[in-house]
C-alpha cells in the first residue's frame, strides 16, 4: 500500500477507498491519511475531512498521535475535528484560552465537531480564569488602593462572558451558555442571598467550580465572605457585597479588608 494512496481521489471517494484495505493495513492506511490532513497535504475542506475522520474513527481506532504547536486559526480549526491530534503535549487548554480563538472554537462546536464538549470547556475555561485573576488585589501591596481596580477589572472580565454568550447560543453549547448567562448577570447591581453567593463561589474558582470542595461562607454587616483560594493554592477570602454584588478577593497574607470600592467605570467592550 503506498502512503500516498489517497493523493488523486476525490474527497467522496476517500471512505469507500479506505474500507477497500483490511485489519492492520487499513489502520496504516487511516494514519496515513490523518498525518497527511495534519501536515495540511489535503486540498479539501477540513469540516469535511473532519466528519470523514468522525466515521474512521468509530470503524478504524487509530494507534497514532500527533503533537504538533502550531498554533494558527486553521489549525485549532482542524485540531476541534481530529482525535489524536494534539497541539501540544501537556496544557494544551491553556494554550488554547484567548480571546481570539474562542469564535473559532464555538464555530466548530456548532458545526459539530468531534471535540464538541471539550472545545466549549475551553472557553467556559477561559471565562473563568479570567474572572478569577481579575478578583485578587496587587500582591504586592498589604492593603490595595483602591478596590476600584479591582472591580473595574471583574466588570471587564464579566463583560467578556457577555461577549461569549451569543457565540455560545450559536453553538447550542448548553452548558457554557448557562455559566455565561450567570456570568453576565452579576454585571447588573443586585442584591445577593445565600443560596446566590454560594453559586458565585463556585462560578469564580480557578479551573472548574470544584464541587467536592464545601463552600465556607460568612454574612458580617452587608458583605458575604466566602473562604477563597488564589490560583487553588494560596490562602484568601472573596467579598461580595451584599446590596449591589461587587466583588474582590484579597490574600490572608495581605492584612485587613479596606473599604469597600467605588461605582467602577464603564466596562471595556469587545469586539463582536
Amino acid at each position: 500500500m503506498p502512503k500516498s494512496w489517497f493523493r488523486d481521489l476525490p474527497i467522496d471517494s476517500l471512505l469507500p477507498a479506505l474500507r477497500v484495505f483490511e485489519g492492520e493495513e487499513r489502520r496504516t492506511a487511516a494514519e496515513a491519511l490523518f498525518a497527511a490532513w495534519v501536515a495540511d497535504e489535503i486540498d479539501a475542506p477540513d469540516r469535511d475531512l473532519g466528519r470523514i475522520f468522525q466515521v474512521i474513527d468509530r470503524e478504524t481506532p487509530r494507534a497514532a498521535v500527533i503533537v504538533q504547536d502550531d498554533r494558527n486559526e486553521q489549525d485549532v480549526r482542524r485540531w476541534c475535528w481530529a482525535e489524536g491530534w494534539y497541539l501540544e503535549s501537556d496544557d494544551e487548554d491553556l494554550m488554547l484560552m484567548k480571546d481570539q480563538l474562542v469564535a473559532p472554537l464555538l464555530e466548530e462546536v456548532g458545526a459539530g465537531c468531534s471535540k464538541r464538549e471539550y472545545a466549549a470547556e475551553i472557553v467556559a475555561h477561559h471565562l473563568r480564569d479570567s474572572l478569577h485573576g481579575a478578583l485578587w488585589a496587587p500582591r504586592n501591596k498589604p492593603t490595595p488602593d483602591p478596590l476600584i481596580n479591582i472591580v473595574e477589572e471583574v466588570a471587564n472580565a464579566l463583560k467578556r462572558a457577555v461577549w461569549v454568550l451569543p457565540l455560545a447560543k450559536r453553538a447550542d453549547a448548553g452548558p457554557l451558555v448557562e455559566y455565561a448567562e450567570r456570568l453576565a448577570s452579576y454585571l447588573k447591581p443586585q442584591k445577593v442571598a445565600r443560596d446566590a453567593a454560594e453559586q458565585r463561589v463556585l462560578d469564580l474558582r480557578r479551573c472548574s467550580p470544584q464541587p467536592h470542595i464545601p463552600v465556607i461562607l460568612r454574612k458580617e454587616k452587608d458583605l458575604w465572605i466566602a473562604e477563597f483560594k488564589q490560583v487553588s493554592l494560596i490562602a484568601g477570602k472573596l467579598y461580595i457585597d451584599r446590596r449591589s454584588g461587587q466583588m474582590w478577593a484579597i490574600r490572608d497574607d495581605q492584612g485587613d479588608r479596606p473599604k469597600k470600592p467605588k461605582k467602577p467605570k464603564k466596562p471595556k467592550k469587545f469586539a463582536s
